[in-house]
């Protein structure tokens, strides 16, 4: 009679601990996404301030507007075509991190050189129109409380 009091104790236990376990191991896994994402960001700042030729288009004084995709297996030839994200490949490190969230998802960087706004979105491809934005704004995409929460 013991054994089986004990048991439903443990299964109520179980049933409470097991979803706050998931949930924080996901937030986790997002919280690592942010911390590579800013030190993308890190080194598209490097790369616009010491690089003038990359951050004007000509010899003009307009500011250039970039945007490149990226992931783990990007290599130094897939980034020879865009100096500006050539630039920030080799700053980085030339080791681009996969996101611990999906190991599916690549990295989007987006810069306006106009108005000076960096942004850092997970996406499917390349040629996605909706992903999930880790930079600036990484508060909101570590908050969600699972996977499913996110749609992209």
């Amino acid at each position: 009679m013991e054994l089986i009091v004990v048991i439903a104790i443990m299964a109520v236990l179980m049933g409470i601990l097991i979803p706050t376990l998931v949930k924080q191991t996901s937030k986790s896994k997002r919280s690592v996404d942010s911390n590579s994402a800013h030190e993308i960001a890190a080194s598209v700042n490097r790369v616009l301030s010491t690089d003038t030729d990359i951050y004007y288009t000509y010899s003009g004084d307009t500011p250039s507007s970039y945007s490149f995709v990226w992931d783990s297996g990007t290599t130094a030839d897939d980034v020879s075509q865009n100096p500006f994200a050539k630039a920030v490949f080799e700053d980085f490190g030339q080791v681009i991190p996969v996101s611990k969230w999906n190991h599916n998802l690549k990295w989007m960087v987006t810069y306006n050189g106009t108005t000076r706004d960096l942004h850092i979105y997970l996406v499917k491809s390349a040629d996605s129109t909706k992903g999930y934005e880790v930079y600036p704004d990484s508060a909101s995409y570590i908050s969600k409380a699972s996977e499913k929460d996110i749609d992209i």
